[in-house]
């Protein structure tokens, strides 16, 4: 694969923009990047990944707007971790971060966020984000908390701190320095939905360093029946789930030397995805004895293949199973999500 080598283009960082088929949602995720306060320490790639709309006439017109700034690449289509692998072969900026086509920055905080970046060495950096329902506008606050903010730990100092440090070291809280990224070797999986926990969770092997900001930057947008978050959509792609979840298992059993602090992200970060798996089965797919046959064939798997693992997630397959047991709809689930209480038992379980 070609890579850039590293000059001094003067930007702090690369933000990729995956996009399919987002002429609807395209302009507001542009307009919260575009703006002359930061702009020119910016590089936008916009990779349309063979969108059928008009997805690339709009970037393309954004690209001779903000020429030095923005730039767009038009390829077959290959799915999201197509267009970040794409994305993070040309980037140019000394830190990258993907931010999807229908979500958005806070503008307001991007020139405190690249001044940090412009002198910051860490690996991983991470930033508050907030998930917006699309309809209602409602927002829910994720916070690195628990820590003491924009200090760069080594990897092993941070994971002694307590699981509320780890809320933002998802997709949407992650921002990685591009060489550090890049020296990993690391491609993500294409033409499956869910590659985004590879991106957040495969690199952490590598990482030294983790610097934790206090700034709200990503605004991820949810409600969207086309998500590949969505109820129908997680339970039709439940085997896309399964292809992730076992290609980063397979990662962590093939490395035993692992040290102790990376073992414990590896099974913080597989055990929320088996989660997933567990309430798209349990809890979201209508065919109730479908659903909990694929969960209890996952389990059971997962006892097989990765006893740690499997000790690790038992108590989080347990509830699933109860609340399936007690007939929870997948449209009560959602309502919960959408409340402060919900993701403070979701860290304890």
């Amino acid at each position: 694969m070609l890579l850039y080598v590293a000059e001094d283009t003067g930007k702090v960082l690369t933000v990729a923009v995956p996009a399919y088929n987002s002429q609807q949602y395209l302009h507001k995720c542009l307009d919260s990047l575009c703006q002359p306060a930061f702009l020119e320490r910016l590089e936008i790639i916009v990779v349309n990944d063979g969108s059928t709309d008009g997805t690339s006439a709009l970037a393309h017109s954004y690209a001779e707007r903000y020429l030095g700034s923005l730039r767009v690449i038009d390829k077959e289509n290959g799915g999201h971790g197509s267009g970040i692998n794409v994305a993070a072969a040309q980037a140019r900026g000394r830190y990258f971060q993907v931010v999807d086509s229908d979500d958005w920055v806070v503008s307001d905080n991007m020139p405190a966020l690249l001044e940090e970046l412009a002198h910051a060495q860490a690996d991983m950096v991470l930033c508050h984000f907030h998930m917006v329902d699309m309809h209602s506008g409602k927002k829910q606050a994720f916070r690195t908390e628990g820590i003491p903010l924009g200090t760069v730990y080594s990897f092993s100092d941070f994971m002694h701190y307590p699981r509320d440090a780890r809320t933002c070291c998802f997709f949407h809280g992650l921002i990685y320095r591009t060489e550090f990224y890049r020296s990993t070797g690391i491609r993500l999986s294409e033409k499956v939905f869910y590659e985004d926990q590879e991106y957040a969770t495969l690199p952490a092997y590598y990482a030294k360093t983790i610097l934790p900001l206090d700034l709200y930057i990503y605004q991820y947008m949810v409600g969207n029946a086309s998500q590949s978050i969505s109820n129908e959509n997680q339970v039709r792609n439940m085997g896309q789930i399964e292809f992730v979840f076992w290609k980063i298992c397979r990662f962590y059993c093939a490395r035993r030397e692992m040290p102790a602090e990376k073992r414990e992200y590896f099974l913080f970060k597989m055990s929320a995805l088996l989660l997933s798996y567990y309430v798209a089965g349990l809890l979201k797919d209508r065919d109730r004895k479908r659903g909990k046959l694929r969960a209890v064939r996952m389990s059971q798997a997962v006892q097989r293949e990765c006893p740690e693992l499997y000790t690790y997630s038992r108590k989080k397959y347990r509830i699933a199973r109860a609340l399936h047991a007690l007939h929870i709809s997948a449209d009560t689930l959602e309502q919960a999500k959408r409340t402060k209480l919900y993701y403070k038992i979701r860290k304890y379980i």
